[in-house]
């Protein structure tokens, strides 16, 4: 048989071969640190999902931690968005109050890393670096090495036919092996920095330390989230009311606040129309407190309470950007 047949044979096997395997690889960096992560999905449009985050080189899944059943009746399992979708994604976060005890593990792990890089994942990160800045030049020696071999031997078939195959595994090779590097993010890589978020047009700031960012992705840690539940009330009739996992409700001497979340929350204010009252109270996990109001206070009132949440967050890099070092 042929010997320059069975050499494009096989040639163009290990091609495809190890072009799958390069496309396999090709995985967001932000997105792969939070695979295999119970996590939140919000979309632009206010949809929220919550499950298991899979990351495929073609797409993510979020799998249910219980079936849902829509309103056609069926059972969902899981919420696919593909790459093309990217675009949607308002954020996705990892509460670290919902992860098990060996994922927080792992979390700290991981960031300890990043934190304390050794001296191999600090060449790396630079040689990574280093590709994506001479990325062009690179790309322009493997043509022209290529050009050069076919001038030295012209006849040689193989090269003709297979000289895209030999170029395009080569740029796929160094496009997944480099970084997208940025000096000015690249200083504040494990540092503090106020990120600048759009949402329904509006600006919100986020600070936490800046673990890694990518072309379509920069990803935060350690973000203190402040959220505020709001509970309506009148007193003038029994009540209970539960949200979050935090229960209100009606005693003969005032009000009783349960807190059942595995975190600490804040008794903040209580508001009527015609007084107010700070209280600033902190309430821990699992455990109740009573509320005695003044007896100016109005029937109809509004409790608000306060809860700081530790999360990790991954943001599209278009509409989300670094605006201020943070302390």
């Amino acid at each position: 048989m042929d010997t320059i047949f069975l050499t494009t044979l096989l040639f163009i096997f290990l091609s495809a071969f190890f072009g799958s395997y390069l496309s396999t690889r090709r995985r967001d960096r932000c997105l792969r640190d939070f695979n295999d992560f119970l996590i939140t999905f919000e979309e632009k449009d206010g949809d929220i999902a919550r499950g298991i985050f899979v990351l495929y080189f073609t797409a993510f899944e979020l799998k249910y931690l219980h079936p849902h059943k829509n309103s056609d009746g069926y059972s969902e399992t899981s919420y696919i968005i593909y790459k093309g979708q990217y675009d949607t994604i308002q954020g996705i976060y990892r509460y670290y109050d919902e992860l098990s005890e060996q994922k927080k593990l792992l979390r700290n792990r991981n960031i300890q890393k990043s934190y304390h890089p050794n001296l191999w994942r600090r060449w790396m990160r630079n040689m990574r670096n280093a590709l994506n800045t001479f990325k062009q030049a690179i790309f322009q020696v493997i043509h022209t090495a290529l050009g050069q071999a076919q001038r030295v031997r012209p006849s040689s078939t193989f090269l003709k036919s297979h000289n895209k195959q030999i170029t395009d595994l080569g740029e796929d090779f160094i496009s997944i092996a480099a970084n997208a590097h940025e000096p000015i993010l690249e200083r504040y890589i494990g540092k503090k920095v106020v990120l600048e978020v759009l949402k329904n047009n509006q600006p919100i700031k986020y600070q936490g330390i800046l673990k890694e960012y990518t072309d379509q992705f920069i990803e935060l840690l350690d973000i203190h989230e402040l959220e505020t539940f709001q509970f309506e009330i009148n007193l003038s009739e029994p009540f209970e009311k539960e949200q979050a996992d935090i229960n209100i409700s009606r005693t003969k001497t005032g009000i009783q606040i349960k807190n059942n979340r595995p975190d600490s929350i804040f008794l903040s204010r209580v508001l009527s129309k015609s007084a107010s009252r700070i209280y600033n109270q902190l309430i821990e996990s699992n455990t109740v407190f009573e509320l005695t109001l003044p007896p100016q206070i109005d029937d109809e009132m509004t409790l608000y309470i306060l809860n700081k949440r530790l999360m990790d967050a991954i943001f599209p890099r278009a509409h989300a950007l670094i605006r201020h070092g943070g302390e």
